[in-house]
């Protein structure tokens, strides 16, 4: 499977699957897949990625790396890392490019596999899962050391920092290895898109419970409901054995994990069981993908698995070949307004309009839209049906209906770090459900109306002329007044988590707009900004967040709707945290313009009486 995601716009991830016809030449060398992750600027991951999945089939159907399939598996992927280089060396604008790869050639009784990066592959055997390969990232380097735990290796902000990968040193390190098959053994292969909002034990369990042809799309699925913060490619593999028990040939030494026994770059002894020689031994893999070509491209669903009829070698990249039996039926899909994002069975196919193939049977067909309601619709295609129109007329949504108000999507992002001050750490990863945060912090002009219809006192700063401009941010106010300003809005304050994701972004940046400091673009102490005192809400817009809210970083601080607690990130629930039920003090994050440049990261947390009425204090408004 292969899916954008619901954050970035272009899929620099691919795959390749490829089943040779029996009785070929190509059968002779096994069954081959492979999943690659590109990187680079303007398009240069994506041309990585596929560079790297083309080689990699081309060079090892080719027989230039030899006969033993472990050694044709590292050359091939050995090409692949000269291919981008010489790629990149001839087109100025790759000159960064690179992927990471990981290739699993199935032949006979045994599992070969080549490896470069953070990309991954697993097996499912008896019910649990593992992962095979190692993380070449510097997460993964300490967690060998023993300096971190997996935990944190998961979590860390420089788990995304590469070790090795292809096409971006001279030289590139390949690990291998080999494993012996058992009977039901599955196998995933995967970018990190997939792993980083899934943890194991709930990739276990779909592939479990679902089975092999609803597994893929299933995890497509859910980690598009965490967020979707990255792109996807997914292989998953079921291996079937018919017959009888077999016999090992001799091989040499072998390295035991647990009962999955690995073999890196050796080869195998004898078994160690008195099973009955010569039997038959016959071994089916249904080869489980699902693709989607992102863009206004097309989508080919037949579930995950079932048989290929290619023409003399079947060869699938970040696509699939079909039988001739069983024929979809051609979904062609357009909405008002042009330009919906369309997700089918889970997983996103591109803006509308689009055209998608879909095979007999129940489709789930959801449709979304910055502004708009979500519009979901089930969809029976019956055998025999050619052509399908479908066209949907979206709702706008009451809360977007003004301009005013983000859309922050539901998903995981990194909240806290480390090395900051000591109630900013640990970082963690937290999930959130969607929501929509005010765009600009609470202006003078939107607090007057309040107090005019709510008959409230007006706050002391109302008559400062300095500071009374009805584009100023309102501040002066204690969290009373700014609690009861949301309710009248039917809004609510923002938690620390919301206020800061929709601050950082999914990608856990240090500041708004990156992860470097810049003067220029915060509203803190100093002139840099252009503002000695106090700016309107909707100044220094190259300050702003990734999606797109104004003066996070300074200009005043704002109220949160929880407790402060300088302990409380060491116990955080990491799912919709709330912020502690008791306190003395409430949350107010974000610098000011009164404050030094170390208080205009994301992270920076601050605490005050409730009663509190700073000149440099206000606040912004969220809504679920």
């Amino acid at each position: 499977m292969r899916d954008t995601g619901r954050v970035k716009e272009v899929n620099e991830d691919f795959y390749a699957i490829v089943e040779p016809e029996e009785s070929t030449e190509a059968e002779a060398r096994g069954r081959l897949y492979v999943v690659a992750d590109g990187m680079g600027n303007q398009g240069a991951g994506e041309v990585a990625a596929k560079t790297a999945v083309d080689t990699v089939v081309d060079v090892y159907y080719s027989g230039e790396g030899g006969e033993n399939p472990q050694d044709a598996l590292r050359y091939a992927v050995e090409c692949a890392h000269s291919s981008i280089r010489d790629s990149a060396q001839k087109n100025p604008e790759y000159t960064k490019m690179g992927a990471t790869l990981t290739a699993l050639v199935l032949l006979d009784d045994r599992v070969f596999i080549a490896h470069v990066g953070d990309t991954r592959a697993y097996v499912i055997r008896k019910g649990k899962i593992r992962q095979l390969t190692d993380d070449h990232n510097w997460a993964g380097d300490q967690l060998r050391k023993g300096a971190i735990t997996k935990v944190h290796a998961n979590t860390h902000p420089r788990r995304k920092v590469l070790t090795r990968s292809l096409g971006q040193t001279p030289q590139v390190e390949i690990d291998t290895m080999v494993a012996e098959i058992e009977p039901g053994d599955i196998f995933l292969l995967c970018t990190d898109g997939l792993y980083d909002t899934l943890s194991d034990e709930e990739m276990e369990r779909v592939l479990i419970e679902a089975g092999p042809e609803m597994a893929c799309r299933e995890l497509v699925a859910r980690a598009n409901r965490n967020g979707g913060a990255d792109n996807i490619a997914a292989v998953l593999i079921k291996t079937v054995y018919e017959g009888k028990p077999f016999l090992i040939k001799e091989r040499k030494p072998r390295f035991q994990l647990g009962d999955l026994k690995l073999t890196l770059n050796f080869d195998w002894r004898k078994k160690l069981a008195s099973l009955p020689v010569g039997l038959p031994f016959y071994l089916g893999v249904a080869a489980v993908a699902i693709l989607v070509i992102i863009g206004g491209g097309m989508l080919f669903f037949r579930g995950c698995g079932g048989n290929h009829e290619p023409s003399s070698q079947q060869a699938a990249t970040g696509s699939h070949v079909f039988s001739q039996k069983n024929q979809p039926a051609k979904i062609k899909i357009t909405t008002a307004p042009s330009g919906a994002i369309i997700a089918v069975d889970g997983a996103r196919i591109g803006p509308s309009p689009v055209a998608v193939d879909l095979f007999p049977g129940s489709h789930e067909i959801e449709i979304t839209q910055d502004g708009y309601q979500t519009k979901k619709h089930t969809l029976m295609v019956k055998p025999g049906e050619i052509q399908i129109p479908l066209n949907f007329i979206l709702v706008p949504h009451p809360a977007e209906r003004s301009p005013d108000m983000l859309f922050i999507p539901g998903g995981f992002f990194i909240m806290g770090r480390e090395g900051g001050s000591l109630e900013e750490g640990p970082s963690h990863k937290i999930y959130l459900d969607a929501y929509y945060i005010d765009r600009y912090e609470v202006s003078n002009a939107d607090y007057k109306r309040f107090i005019e219809a709510a008959k409230r006192a007006a706050p002391a700063l109302f008559e400062d002329p300095q500071k009374n401009t009805p584009n100023l941010p309102v501040a002066g106010v204690d969290w009373t007044d700014a609690d009861a300003y949301c309710s009248w809005a039917k809004k609510r304050l923002p938690t620390e988590a919301e206020w800061e994701k929709a601050a950082r972004g999914a990608e856990g940046w240090l500041y708004p707009w990156g992860n470097t400091f810049d003067p220029t673009r915060a509203n803190i102490l100093g002139d840099a900004d252009g503002y000695p005192d106090v700016a309107p809400v909707d100044a220094l817009p190259t300050g702003k967040s990734p999606y797109g809210g104004y003066n996070f970083a300074g200009n005043v601080g704002e109220w949160t709707g929880g407790y402060f607690d300088p302990e409380y990130y060491k116990t955080i629930p990491l799912k919709n945290p709330r912020g502690p039920e008791t306190g003395t003090r409430r949350v107010v994050r974000g610098g000011s313009y009164r404050t030094a440049p170390e208080t205009a990261t994301a992270t920076y947390r601050s605490a005050f009486a409730p009663e509190s009425r700073k000149p440099y204090i206000g606040f912004r408004c969220a809504k679920d």
